[in-house]
């Protein structure tokens, strides 16, 4: 049934049921099954403990509706106002019926900022209602909230936890990159709904949360909150009388965003139905991206295109929403370049192409480059420090440090707004720099600023943290594409070191002790050796041992501890390790699917790493083991800076190949100060099962001679043995398989006397 509903939401056809709500997503277009399998919706009447809870919740600084009841009225009345509104609700609750002021909002318009004053379409309409009704559709969204996310597109990002514009535009960005990138044509249709959320119909929506299995009774009390709704004008004048609302959801309603995407997904989901819309990448086929009622429809041809908006046109009517047409556009890309599409005609209307679009506030060119954003966002933001020059740069009575301030939260918010989408070149990488440091120094002194610190790790390292008047601002990129884990993007702009402190603060509370295993060249048994070092610490010391995989490019550890579940998430929507042998591990195989090619740039995967670290719900551990991808790339040198590790362990072969790179690690680690434990040999020699003869296949005594050179160790001789090679792929490590063989004595059991609780 699972795959059934997946296939039918009309996008991520291959993706598995993720248990992560993250990687979950099913289209409202659900047979009876689906609505029968789900949880029943509780439609008791709410606790006082739910009141309490909805209170607490209430955002101050609002203005009060018709009744006058402001937020800090009902929370300053303490435990008895609370009481007090239990009762009222349970009565509403149980009665169904709505206080008149409930249902009544004002609207006050506010100036967008341009045109004539005298228009009334130059005015944006905020509407204030009553907050004790907001109280009671809180909630109702929390009765509803989670059975209307699991049926949500995973196409929607739209007032969706987690999700952002950026989630969408570097969605599209990455889409249009792997179709050049694979030489396929594709075109993108611009949606635009008029006036949307005023124009829903309100029967159609109720039929809908019916069809979806939302009960009687809850669906009542939403109707309640929506039949019979007025509103008036308040401005400098005074109020207007009221006058009656009877389309669209309520301006200011918790319940609003969640009945609109409902709405969104149905209509999309009957347009995936009769069309057959979609622009393939691999196996993936992404036939839409949608935030709140911005939508992009894809196709690879222009019949399927019209097919498709035509499908919209029709589905949405039933809905009360209507298409656009002259806001629509079209977009094409690729090969279809060069078919010289001039026009689109859908629905006896013609709809304009464009070579650039501006989606969610960010320039998406058809040749796929992010050129023209770039050097649109530094002009934009010339005319913010333009804007702001007689009264904050020229101004006398503000300080240096107020002006920087000024400058960090005004303009470059501004400059690098959908930065995470970018693909920059070293070009576009300078006037980014030079934007931001010719400003500055033009308008608040002689100070310097870094908006992109891609520098090499030794001057990374050799380099002073940068005073309170440098601009420290780190830009991070993800990968979007379905089946993919997705970390949140961010860019932070601050005096820098607050990852730092966290990981400090984490590292005091769960972990005494952080071994990494790394090694210079891969293929050298590394991960078997991180895999078999965690279980025997746990097995020798009789302690809690967790087990990191920091190989987000090629994950070994869910095949060699036996683990393939997703991990769910606690109460702090934390990831929760998964468990076995006694270890406690995570990795990001767990995220992606088994066949999956994880594309990542490096920032990326510093984020990654930085998630998987510190996002997880580690218990107390007295040691903490990292398995880490080969080399000495951006990993190792995230970890170096965020956490205090008590000691590496550089794994390799005796071959001189090999002991090359792994030499080249241990310089690493002494440059950033982390001490090497020791080395461990793998593969030093072969024995022939039949007559005992032994073949040293890579060489003899190279990590020996390697171990004297750096004044270490050698932890451990492993032999190349066929038991430890099946141990690891049928997820069995040998030290639990044949705990007694010769082959376990020889692997360093021993290393946890070496090793010392922090200081």
């Amino acid at each position: 049934m699972a795959h059934r509903l997946a296939t039918r939401c009309g996008g991520y056809r291959s993706a598995p049921p993720w248990k992560l709500p993250i990687l979950q997503g099913f289209s409202t277009h659900a047979d009876p099954l689906a609505v029968d399998a789900d949880p029943p919706i509780d439609e008791t009447a709410p606790s006082l403990d739910e009141v309490r809870e909805a209170v607490a919740k209430l955002r101050g600084g609002k203005a009060a509706g018709v009744c006058n009841i402001s937020a800090e009225l009902l929370k300053a009345g303490g435990e008895a106002m609370i009481r007090g509104l239990h009762a009222v609700l349970t009565a509403v609750w149980q009665s169904g019926t709505i206080p008149p002021d409930w249902k009544r909002g004002l609207v006050v318009p506010i100036w967008k900022g341009k045109g004539d004053r005298q228009d009334c379409n130059n005015y944006r309409g905020i509407t204030l209602l009553s907050v004790p009704g907001k109280v009671l559709a809180h909630l109702l969204l929390t009765r509803i909230r989670s059975h209307l996310v699991k049926h949500q597109r995973p196409q929607q990002s739209g007032f969706t936890p987690g999700k952002s514009t950026t989630d969408r535009i570097l969605a599209l960005r990455v889409l249009v990159e792997r179709r050049r990138e694979f030489r396929q044509g594709m075109l993108a249709a611009y949606v635009d709904l008029k006036k949307a959320f005023d124009s829903v119909h309100r029967e159609s929506l109720w039929d809908l949360l019916r069809l979806q299995g939302i009960p009687a009774r809850t669906i009542g009390l939403i109707t309640g909150l929506y039949s019979g709704t007025e509103s008036a004008v308040k401005c400098g004048a005074g109020v207007s009388s009221f006058f009656p609302v009877n389309t669209g959801v309520r301006q200011g309603c918790v319940l609003a965003p969640s009945l609109f995407n409902a709405c969104m997904d149905w209509v999309l989901d009957k347009v995936v139905d009769q069309s057959d819309c979609g622009a393939s990448v691999g196996n993936t086929k992404i036939t839409d991206l949608v935030f709140a009622d911005d939508a992009v429809i894809f196709a690879e041809s222009l019949e399927v295109l019209v097919m498709a908006l035509e499908a919209l046109h029709e589905e949405a009517k039933p809905l009360g929403l209507v298409v656009s047409w002259l806001k629509t556009k079209v977009q094409v890309f690729g090969d279809l370049l060069d078919e010289a599409v001039q026009s689109v005609h859908a629905c006896g209307e013609d709809i304009e192409i464009l070579e650039s679009f501006t989606y969610l506030g960010s320039a998406v060119h058809n040749d796929g480059g992010s050129r023209q954003e770039v050097l649109r966002r530094i002009g934009i933001a010339h005319g913010v420090m333009d804007s702001l020059s007689g009264s904050i740069w020229r101004c006398r009575y503000l300080c240096r440090r107020t002006k920087i301030r000024f400058f960090k939260s005004l303009v470059i918010p501004v400059l690098l707004y959908g930065c995470e989408t970018w693909t920059l070149n070293s070009d576009l990488k300078r006037q980014i720099n030079a934007f931001g440091t010719n400003q500055a120094k033009s308008k608040l002194g002689d100070i310097r600023v870094f908006v992109f610190d891609y520098e090499s790790p030794s001057r990374a390292l050799t380099k002073p943290r940068a005073s309170w008047e440098s601009i420290r601002v780190f830009v991070f990129d993800y990968d979007l594409l379905p089946g993919h884990y997705q970390p949140r993007a961010s860019w932070r702009a601050s005096e820098g070191g607050d990852e730092e402190r966290a990981a400090q603060a984490w590292q005091d509370s769960h972990v005494e002790n952080i071994v990494v295993v790394a090694s210079g060249k891969g293929g050298v048994g590394k991960s078997t050796t991180a895999v078999n070092l965690a279980v025997a610490l746990g097995e020798v010391d009789h302690c809690a041992v967790g087990l990191l995989d920091m190989d987000v490019f090629g994950p070994s550890v869910p095949r060699m501890m036996n683990l393939s579940a997703a991990p769910e998430l606690d109460q702090n929507q934390k990831m929760v390790p998964l468990s076995n042998y006694g270890i406690q591990c995570m990795s990001i195989g767990f995220l992606v699917e088994e066949k999956a090619a994880v594309v990542w740039r490096g920032p990326m995967v510093m984020s990654a790493v930085q998630r998987l670290l510190l996002n997880t719900a580690w218990p107390p551990l007295k040691y903490l083991v990292l398995d880490m991808p080969p080399g000495t790339g951006d990993t190792q040198l995230s970890i170096s800076q965020l956490i205090e590790v008590t000691g590496s362990i550089i794994v390799s072969t005796p071959q001189d190949i090999a002991l090359l790179d792994a030499r080249r690690g241990a310089e690493m680690f002494r440059k950033v100060h982390i001490p090497v434990l020791g080395l461990i040999e793998n593969m030093n020699v072969f024995r022939c099962p039949n007559c005992g003869h032994e073949e040293h296949i890579f060489g003899r005594q190279g990590v020996h001679r390697m171990a004297e050179e750096l004044g270490v160790e050698v932890l451990g001789e492993v032999p190349l043995s066929l038991c430890i090679r099946e141990g690891a792929d049928c997820g069995k490590p040998i030290v639990v398989s044949q705990p007694d063989s010769p082959q376990v004595s020889l692997l360093p059991d021993y290393l946890f006397l070496t090793l010392r609780p922090r200081t």
